[in-house]
């Protein structure tokens, strides 16, 4: 089967519930306004070493107390898919409203507050730092945003689950599981966008030509000569501007190109497409004037070599 059904739990006692939540989930809180009505269920499937968890419950307030060491590296961060229903995620001074085909990625370090006031179905997937960080240079900055199903690639992230959830028992695509939910993890990170965020300071105009600077890039990563002045004479700004525009968004204009070309190059190492490529050639197609400089690089990024990485094929 694509996904194993691991175990599956339904009730009506809040108690019950509480210690399968907590059993799975790690310290939670659990406050039920309507005992007399309660009704819960838990269905976890696996992918590879990955637990996919559909939580479905009656109205309910779920406290998360996380902290810094609490938790392991593999259990550090949770996706949340809302399914169905809404809910709400509390987190400091912050409030997110999460509504169906939303996505949410929660730091389990950090503590929180998951309420919903009707029958809700969330589909959680743990996912750990190091995985994570292979898709996202900095998994910490995605914590706690919203990746809204109103954009087309989150329309497109939340079909792409779905159809991989409630095609677990297909044996028809038995042994590409690992490979799809990969896909997928690799999709969710273009769903946040550049999940450092945009500075709320930045202006529309600023905010308008740093999306042009942003599309350039893309557009001309494999050449030698990209840079800023490059960037501002093609655009026809200064350059002294386009440094600023990025800097405003807590961004740098090396950093970013070299953010794109580690991210397709490690897209490369994971796709069987390229898999007779060597890897010098997926660091100059990456942009790279070097295969030293992009070997130094990628391990600094993602912690290991371009070879070992590609070995491990995908996750």
């Amino acid at each position: 089967m694509l996904l194993k059904s691991q175990s599956k739990f339904q009730t009506t006692q809040v108690g019950a519930w509480g210690d399968e939540i907590k059993r799975i989930f790690g310290g939670l809180e659990i406050d039920v306004p309507d005992i007399a009505h309660f009704k819960a269920s838990l269905d976890i499937c696996t992918v590879d070493e990955f637990n996919l968890a559909m939580v479905k419950s009656s109205p309910a307030r779920v406290s998360h107390r996380g902290s810094i060491g609490a938790f392991s590296e593999a259990e550090r961060f949770l996706i949340k898919l809302q399914f169905s229903g809404h809910s709400r995620i509390k987190f400091g001074d912050n409030i997110v409203e999460l509504a169906p085909g939303d996505f949410l990625i929660c730091d389990n370090s950090r503590s929180y507050l998951l309420e919903f006031e009707e029958t809700t179905e969330i589909l959680s997937i743990p996912i750990p730092k190091k995985v994570l960080g292979r898709f996202h240079a900095k998994p910490e900055e995605l914590a706690f945003k919203k990746a809204e199903q109103s954009l087309a690639i989150n329309n497109i992230l939340f079909s792409y689950l779905k159809t991989l959830w409630l095609s677990r028992s297909m044996e028809s695509i038995d042994g590409h599981g690992k490979r799809l939910l990969a896909s997928f993890f690799d999709l969710l990170v273009l769903g946040f966008g550049d999940a450092g965020g945009i500075n709320v300071n930045i202006s529309s105009t600023q905010r308008g030509h740093l999306e042009r600077c942003k599309a350039y890039i893309e557009k001309n990563l494999v050449k030698e000569r990209l840079s800023p002045s490059l960037i501002a004479q093609d655009l026809m700004i200064s350059e002294r501007y386009v440094f600023s525009i990025f800097a405003n968004a807590g961004l740098t204009v090396s950093g970013y190109i070299m953010s794109l070309r580690l991210d397709k190059a490690a897209q490369m190492l994971r796709s069987q497409r390229f898999e007779k490529q060597t890897i010098a050639t997926i660091a100059f197609d990456s942009g790279f004037k070097s295969a030293a400089h992009f070997s130094r690089a990628f391990k600094s990024r993602f912690n290991e070599s371009p070879t070992t990485y590609r070995k491990r094929t995908y996750l």
